[in-house]
């Protein structure tokens, strides 16, 4: 702003009176507002008009006229001191001296579905539906309806009409018990809500067969793979909400060779179940499961790298073919060690991340020791032989080695073989342990 010597101000700005106005406007015409209505004379918004006053502060400092006699507005509704709505946050009321100050609690929408682990209060409970009646999904859902959680078990066929009839035969040892979990005919007959999480402890060769029946699913509502391979987690994270996919790895001892009897084969811990997201990492869900699995006797923790855990598991479950097709022998223990160099190779030539054979073996320790009535069954694979089905899962394992190679190109001759024997023993209904491992030895 320039200097402005002492008597150079402007002059003092003349206060216009009404009569001026008047005088202002045109013969036989006043401004509009003044007198008569008429047109609105340049005069009606001087400096000494009504309109003017109304401008701002200065007109009011300046002593316009109109600006004293102004009639204030009338404020329409309860004074504003009795409505906080309209204070701004310098104006709240705030509390006296020594009162109770309470604050109101997150409404239900802002509240987490499942309880947060790491705010202190307990976990939101979880409705399990497990599609799958085996060994694994019925002796599962079996332990956790004892354990008091909220269970349904999906079967189908005379599973579903031996547990409806008779409920669900659970043998540990030379104990049995009959456990009465609520059954579904299929997940059309589920009811799903924010805590519903359905869990698919089917073969992995039958979860394509799901697919369509999960229409029926809400896409909110979490899956856990309790099965074995790493490919039923592949499929369904191309189906559903990558957030919605868990993966769990499944250690448990157990057989079920007949519709509506599981027998557990581990008189310690039933199983270890750890859970974790598909796409890595955790959330309050696998939290809440695994809390209510150790409520249920299972020992189980959250992982962050589930999925390796689960190929760690799968190189352990390609000798399943091994021990369902082939008699026992060193030529069998052999072929074993064969089908998982390869699968080893394969998974590091595909840059696919797995844990240490020595976590694996920390991880399980001595929880599923002494196994009990272990040599009356074998692995899943030879339970499908023996049961006669007519399939097996050896193609989500063996196979998966198999298809790794083929792409990564790494010589996988031993799973091959194995594959082949074991499908064919399985579209013959041939007899488990019926063929000689030595006669592959001697291919290779």
């Amino acid at each position: 702003m320039p200097y402005r010597a002492a008597g150079d101000d402007p002059p003092p700005r003349p206060r216009l009176r009404r009569p001026a106005l008047r005088a202002a406007a045109p013969p036989g015409g006043e401004p509009r507002g003044v007198g008569r209505p008429g047109r609105r004379h340049p005069a009606a918004d001087g400096p000494g008009s009504r309109r003017a006053a109304r401008r701002g502060r200065w007109h009011r400092r300046a002593g316009l006229q109109g600006a004293r006699g102004r009639r204030r507005r009338r404020h329409r509704g309860a004074p504003r001191h009795v409505r906080p709505q309209h204070r701004g946050r310098h104006q709240q009321r705030r509390p006296r001296r020594g009162h109770d100050v309470r604050r109101r609690g997150p409404s239900a929408r802002a509240r987490p579905r499942r309880g947060d682990p790491a705010a202190g209060g307990g976990l939101a409970p979880v409705r399990y539906v497990v599609v799958g009646a085996g060994a694994v999904g019925g002796g599962t859902a079996a332990l956790l309806h004892e354990a008091g959680h909220d269970v349904q078990l999906v079967a189908r066929g005379s599973t579903l009409a031996a547990l409806r009839s008779e409920g669900l035969e659970l043998e540990v040892g030379d104990s049995a018990r009959t456990v009465p979990v609520p059954t579904l005919a299929g997940l059309h007959e589920a009811t799903w809500d924010r805590q519903s999480v359905l869990v698919l402890a089917v073969k992995s060769q039958h979860t394509p067969d799901l697919l369509p029946a999960l229409a029926h699913v809400p896409a909110h509502v979490p899956v856990l793979c309790l099965q074995n391979s790493v490919a039923n987690e592949r499929l369904l994270l191309a189906h559903r909400d990558p957030a919605t996919v868990h993966g769990v790895v499944v250690m448990m001892p157990a057989s079920s060779l007949r519709p509506g009897s599981v027998v557990l084969h581990s008189l310690g811990r039933p199983g270890l179940l750890d859970v974790g997201l598909a796409t890595g990492g955790t959330d309050h869900l696998d939290h809440a499961v695994a809390a209510d699995l150790a409520t249920a006797g299972f020992d189980s923790v959250p992982r962050e790298d589930v999925m390796a855990w689960k190929r760690r598991k799968l190189l352990l479950n390609l000798g399943n073919a091994v021990d369902a097709a082939y008699r026992e022998g060193p030529e069998a223990d052999a072929l074993v060690d064969r089908v998982r160099r390869e699968g080893v190779a394969a998974f590091a030539t595909a840059g696919l991340p797995v844990v240490s054979e020595e976590e694996d073996r920390l991880r399980r320790g001595e929880l599923l020791r002494p196994l009990v009535r272990r040599d009356e069954a074998g692995s899943s694979t030879w339970q499908s032989l023996e049961r006669g089905t007519g399939d097996t899962e050896a193609n989500l394992l063996n196979g998966e080695v198999v298809r790794l190679g083929a792409r990564y190109a790494v010589a996988t001759p031993a799973n091959a073989a194995v594959l082949g024997d074991v499908q064919a023993l399985a579209a013959r209904r041939g007899r488990p342990r019926s063929l000689d491992a030595s006669t592959v030895l001697a291919r290779l």
